[in-house]
């Protein structure tokens, strides 16, 4: 039977695969998510700016923030009740950057033409080159304004796909605290529980404004420059998650912003903006425990560790990404992995910040005598944990790694180690949606782009919205937090520049 077409000719399948979907207000495809019908312009406006910023999180209050710096008034909208609830507040806070102050006091050579040959090459030439190059180089100014700002770094470390460190890993927290007093400092309007429904559009098809909703009741809100949407991915939509993750992700639970349900995606595909590589475009993650919202592990495989699956067995190299950690662990039985180590495991300072964040809100790790009996504790294979761990030790000492090829700590960093002094530990982790790195097109100035392949006018994207563009089925580590504050650097300047409509 012939698909039922969509819009212009569109078919569900193409649209699956990220070819899109313009105007509506039907249920989108069956997934009970309601797309967001642009309005026109109201008799009346309730408040007006020269640019109105839709979500509160890492990439709206930096293009917040930078828009005003550029001579620009703004209201920023965040739908939740604090901006702390988004992805960059509870992330792990890494932020990829070349050239810093950081790396220079740690006589670490780096540039911006290695930053962009590496995104290009980890992501196998997919990321768009107009838009990569823009972050690899205005990645160092966004960084530098975190330092003064006060922003502690944690560790400078070398991930995989990084051809030197320039991992660093940010106080995240302390990092959204900075940009809500800064914000505050330089005028801005930030008004929380306020959810942007529809974009408001003229005549001449340039979006003007948004509709929204607070507890007093329905705003529509003057842009009389530009809107700048900011509102993060759908990791916290299970539909959409299903749809472009696959279907697992359907009974998966969300980490990360519990705001980040599509909003601001759908925004845009009401005003026909294209999207790019929506294929695959959940990202996953490995958490320590299955209620913890913030608590990831990856650091302890980084530092040594080794990762079992419910058997006792290794089933990756443990030096990868942990995304990469998070897709392997979501292959195996219920979804879940053990991260294994040590006594005399060298510790990293974000190791031993994850691990007594960990315990404070679970207790959940085990420590035993032996493997045999940790193992046993652990409700998986004793015997089997055992042997793995003598096996890997005996790999390590050989220098070779026949089953998984681990030949570093992570990235191209530091020796792995075999694992023998008792007592040992373990802890369960589990993979879930972290956040999603496909979305709306947009060109190196932050304008969003339709399927005709032409500026869609006073629309602009920052952040997760718009990741696609600089991603394929991968994201480079350090890109997500640090596109979300540089994409919201560039995307504040140029909407701030743009010409007002009337």
């Amino acid at each position: 039977m012939e698909e039922k077409r969509i819009n212009k000719g569109l078919t569900r399948r193409n649209f699956v695969k990220g070819v899109g979907l313009s105007v509506g207000s039907a249920a989108l495809l069956g997934l009970r998510v309601k797309t967001a019908e642009a309005l026109p312009p109201p008799e009346k406006w309730d408040k007006e700016s020269d640019v109105v910023v839709v979500g509160g999180g890492g990439a709206g209050l930096s293009a917040t923030i930078w828009a005003i710096k550029n001579g620009a008034k703004v209201i920023c909208l965040e739908k939740s009740s604090t901006p702390m609830l988004s992805s960059t507040a509870v992330s792990a806070g890494g932020f990829a950057a070349a050239g810093t102050s950081s790396q220079k006091q740690q006589k670490i050579e780096d540039s911006s033409d290695l930053l962009y040959e590496d995104i290009i090459k980890f992501t196998g030439g997919e990321a768009d080159p107009a838009i990569t190059r823009m972050y690899a180089e205005l990645s160092l100014k966004a960084y530098e304004w975190l330092m003064e700002q006060g922003v502690p770094l944690v560790i400078l470390q070398q991930m995989e796909g990084q051809s030197v460190p320039r991992q660093h890993w940010l106080n995240a927290s302390k990092m959204m605290l900075a940009l809500q007093k800064q914000a505050k400092a330089e005028g801005a309007q930030l008004l929380t529980g306020t959810a942007v429904s529809n974009l408001i559009v003229n005549n001449k098809g340039r979006v003007i404004g948004v509709h929204a909703k607070d507890k007093t009741g329905e705003l529509n809100i003057k842009a009389k420059r530009a809107v700048v949407l900011a509102s993060g991915g759908f990791s916290a939509n299970s539909y959409l998650c299903g749809e472009f993750g696959g279907p697992e992700y359907r009974n998966v639970e969300a980490l990360g912003g519990k705001g980040n349900t599509g909003d601001g995606m759908l925004l845009g595909l009401s005003v026909g903006a294209a999207t790019k590589n929506m294929y695959g475009a959940v990202v996953k993650e490995n958490l320590a425990i299955s209620s913890a919202n913030n608590v990831t592990l990856p650091q302890v495989a980084w530092d040594g560790g080794i990762l079992v699956n419910k058997e006792g067995k290794r089933f990756m190299r443990e030096s990868r990404a942990c995304f990469e950690m998070g897709a392997e662990t979501m292959l195996q039985s219920d979804h879940t992995a053990y991260i294994i180590w040590d006594h005399d495991m060298q510790k990293s300072p974000l190791t031993l910040k994850k691990l007594s964040s960990e315990e404070k809100m679970s207790g959940g790790i085990i420590q035993a005598g032996s493997l045999k009996e940790l193992g046993d504790k652990l409700k998986i294979s004793g015997s089997n944990l055992e042997n793995t761990v003598l096996q890997y030790n005996d790999y390590v000492q050989k220098g070779s790694d026949p089953d998984f090829g681990r030949t570093s700590l992570s990235g191209l960093k530091g020796k792995p180690v075999t694992l023998s002094t008792p007592p040992f530990y373990g802890v369960q982790i589990f993979a879930k949606s972290y956040f999603t790195k496909g979305g709306l097109k947009t060109d190196e100035s932050s304008r969003v782009i339709n399927w005709e392949g032409n500026v869609i006018p006073g629309l602009y994207a920052a952040g997760e919205i718009m990741f696609g563009n600089m991603a394929s089925r991968v994201l480079i580590m350090g890109t997500g937090v640090g596109g979300a504050i540089t994409f919201g650097l560039n995307a504040g300047q140029h909407a701030a520049a743009d010409n007002p409509w009337e």
